[in-house]
């Protein structure tokens, strides 16, 4: 969205502004150049705190404060035009003529206080010394840390400027950030820059916002669309807070985190809830961490004033600073309460390395000090290129060197075992008295009792097993029986390490097989792998249930790699769409096709392709923990897709692509809507299915519960499939009926027919046989 061009009444003034058609790009506050421009090539118009003093002649060339020269004065041939800080010798520099200074359509537009301002189209950007035309309001509004509508009235950028009429309230700002009372000074030259003046050319450039999140960090939802909704010809510019962007996901501390792209390059951003989020319109370099830590800060002194009443915070601000610099938003409950006047501001006098700073913030701004010199975007570090030196040369992962070990004789047997004991995490699955999936992960232990070479070597679960689990086994012995007919072995145990639960379940089919091999074959099985899968009699790992529940119950074991069979890949997608992408983050996913496979990812002695993609993943996971945003970025990008290249069934990978790319899928499958249906329903569901207890209706559900199944289900009419959602709305409508017969609005009779309008939506999908049909391919 562009600013709407307006007309603005200039008093004493002068505008400085870049009109940018494109979008624009963010600012960097330049930290003082090593170099200083070389002063007899510049002539200056302008050297104040003042700027009534614009387009006089007032003072000598010497003085450090009150000199200016008429506009009549400005050489001819002018190319540039410089904004330099008196106090620190920090300065911007824009490009432009002297026919700039008067022309409304140009790039750069100076107003004498009597003609109308326009840029262009109405996109501009203000730098310089700036009167502000609105005077219905003391604040200043140069900076950019306010609430204010920028759109409107809100201007940020490097100068400093006033409400009209009123030169007691003036404000001053660097790069958007708020200053004390300091010089200026405006130069020009037409001279060629040097190498260190070229680096602070202002130039607009293409930003585009590539993600947005909200919440806390373990909890983040997606708010792009609130904030592009927030962008206009200047930027961004809101605050970080439950009005703008809706109540943050679970408990405090929240934060918004951005990522942005300035001309190709990403930039990342951190906000805490409650601060201002601000990004400028011009873009220059990113500063070096010698120039991000400028010397150490100390507050010499802080006033907190309302109206004619101040108080003195110094002692306070003093005790905040940590680690050398100092961060807290300005409000009564951090600093006391001045008075009751509207309009209460903060003014801190500091020394930051030997240099005498002034900082003026607004009741509520964010006070970050010591950062005068640090670019606006204050950004959490990107991650970096991580390329594996000899990856183009590996090809994808084979199994070709993956299988054999142990000692063969020539009849295909073995001569003696590989090795005696091997453990493995097992994954299995519990399901609580809300219908909900608890994912378990634990040691699955095998035991090899050395003996002469035998066939059939007799192979016992150690506790109780159930039916389904012992023909897994049953099926794995098959195929291993085939590869080696003849273990040196009397008899193998495989046992859990709670041996007093009752088991079953197919799913344990895998960690058996891949025990086997590592016995047979004598490798070890790194104990941060975790395994689930059913076994088919010729080794192939079919498709379990439970996914998700299973990847939670493995992040909280501490298993870092899962390996799933090949055919859960939308069975995890399903889970992603719900719950998120820390499921691929938290733990390493990939996808299995047969036990061959699966004793290949888990062996500490990886094959090549295997070791270099779990080793790349391992570079990028960290910070993906942290800033699950950088997945959109082109470093991770890069390394998801080598990893995809050496590793093509490699899910974490494969999805996390995906959603950088902008290409993942948004909807849960039908199977996948109606389980976390009858999740949501679980508490209300005698009432749901059994129309004898409706007259019991107050006393067998709870508006707790009623309220808690309803908000599953409002979540699920944003990801749910779509040919579920008739039976979805009938439920929605049913558990609200059953609501007002709770809080005593209606009588139970009122539900009879909500509970048959959802009985007929669920007729139709069981009567669907291409529904029913997909249901049996979905899996759950």
């Amino acid at each position: 969205m562009r600013i709407p061009a307006r007309a603005f009444l200039m008093g004493q003034a002068v505008f400085l502004a870049l009109a940018v058609a494109s979008r624009p790009a963010t600012a960097a506050a330049p930290a003082a150049p090593a170099t200083q421009p070389a002063d007899a090539r510049w002539t200056v118009l302008f050297r104040s705190d003042n700027p009534a003093l614009w387009n006089t002649a007032a003072g000598k060339p010497t003085d450090a404060n009150g000199y200016a020269i008429p506009l009549a004065k400005t050489p001819p041939d002018t190319r540039y035009f410089r904004l330099k800080r008196m106090d620190t010798g920090e300065y911007v520099i824009l490009r432009g003529s002297i026919s700039d200074l008067s022309s409304p359509k140009g790039p750069l537009t100076w107003s004498n206080g009597t003609q109308t301002w326009a840029a262009g189209d109405g996109t501009g950007y203000l730098l310089g010394i700036v009167d502000h035309a609105d005077n219905t309001s003391a604040v200043d509004r140069v900076v950019q840390l306010t609430t204010q509508n920028r759109s409107t009235a809100g201007y940020q950028g490097w100068g400093f400027g006033r409400v009209l009429g009123n030169a007691s309230v003036q404000g001053y700002s660097w790069a958007g950030k708020r200053l004390g009372k300091t010089v200026f000074e405006v130069s020009v030259t037409a001279a060629k820059l040097t190498e260190d003046e070229r680096a602070w050319v202002l130039s607009p450039g293409a930003t585009t916002l590539v993600a947005a999140t909200w919440g806390n960090d373990d909890d983040q939802e997606n708010v792009k669309d609130t904030i592009q909704a927030t962008i206009h010809g200047a930027g961004i510019s809101l605050r970080a807070n439950a009005a703008t962007l809706g109540k943050p996901n679970g408990p405090g501390p929240h934060y918004l985190r951005l990522l942005f792209n300035i001309d190709g390059e990403d930039h990342y951003r951190v906000y805490k809830e409650g601060e201002a989020v601000g990004i400028l319109g011009f873009a220059t370099r990113t500063l070096s961490q010698k120039e991000r830590a400028p010397g150490e800060l100390s507050i010499i002194s802080a006033e907190w004033t309302a109206a004619d009443h101040s108080v003195d915070v110094t002692g306070k601000l003093r005790a905040a600073v940590k680690k050398g610099a100092l961060e807290l938003d300005a409000t009564v409950a951090n600093l006391g309460d001045p008075g009751a006047a509207p309009i209460k501001t903060l003014e801190v006098h500091y020394d930051l390395g030997g240099r005498h700073l002034v900082g003026r913030y607004a009741e509520n701004e964010h006070v970050s000090l010591g950062e005068q010199i640090v670019p606006v975007i204050e950004e959490a570090p990107l991650p970096q290129d991580r390329p594996l030196a000899d990856a183009a040369e590996m090809k994808s992962f084979s199994l070709a060197s993956a299988s054999g070990g142990g000692s063969k004789s020539a009849e295909g047997g073995l001569k003696k075992l590989g090795r005696e004991q091997a453990t493995i995490k097992s994954l299995s699955v519990l399901i609580d008295e809300d219908g909900r999936m608890l994912g378990n992960a634990e040691d699955f232990i095998l035991t090899a009792t050395p003996g002469s070479p035998r066939e059939n070597t007799p192979v016992d679960f150690v506790g109780k097993a159930g039916p389904e689990m012992k023909g897994v086994r049953d099926d794995v012995l098959r195929y291993l029986h085939v590869k080696y007919p003849k273990w040196p072995a009397s008899k193998v145990d495989l046992t859990f390490e709670d041996r007093g639960v009752s088991r079953d379940g197919g799913s344990i089919g895998a960690a058996v097989g891949t025990l086997l091999l590592a016995v047979l074959q004598g490798f070890d099985v790194d104990s941060h792998v975790a395994i689930t899968g059913d076994v088919s009699a010729d080794g192939k790992v079919r498709p379990i249930g439970g996914v998700s529940a299973k990847l939670r119950g493995a992040a909280a074991a501490g298993c870092t790699i899962v390996l799933i069979p090949e055919g859960n890949l939308e069975q995890l997608t399903d889970a992603v769409v719900y719950e998120g992408d820390g499921l691929l983050i938290n733990t390493h996913v990939i996808g299995i096709a047969n036990l061959d496979e699966a004793a290949a990812a888990a062996r500490t002695d990886r094959p090549e392709q295997v070791a270099a993609a779990i080793k790349l993943f391992d570079g990028i996971r960290p910070d993906l923990k942290k800033f699950p945003l950088h997945v959109h970025t082109k470093a991770v990008q890069d390394v998801l897709q080598q990893i995809l290249a050496l590793v093509p069934d490699d899910y974490s990978a494969k999805l996390l692509l995906a959603i950088g790319q902008n290409k993942e899928p948004r909807k849960l499958s039908s199977t996948a809507t109606l389980y976390y249906m009858a999740v949501a329903e679980h508490e209300v569901a005698p009432t749901l299915f059994d129309r004898s207890k409706v007259a019991a209706l107050r006393s067998s559900t709870t508006p707790v519960a009623v309220q808690k199944g309803l908000q599953e289900l409002y979540k699920l009419r944003g990801i749910g499939a779509l040919d579920v959602m008739p039976l979805l709305d009938a439920e929605v409508r049913l558990i609200q009926g059953v609501n007002s017969v709770e809080t005593g609005i209606a009588a139970p009779q009122t539900v009879l027919p909500l509970i048959q309008s959802y009985e007929d939506a669920a007729a139709r999908l069981n009567t669907d046989r291409n529904f029913q049909e997909k249901l049996l391919k979905e899996g759950i």
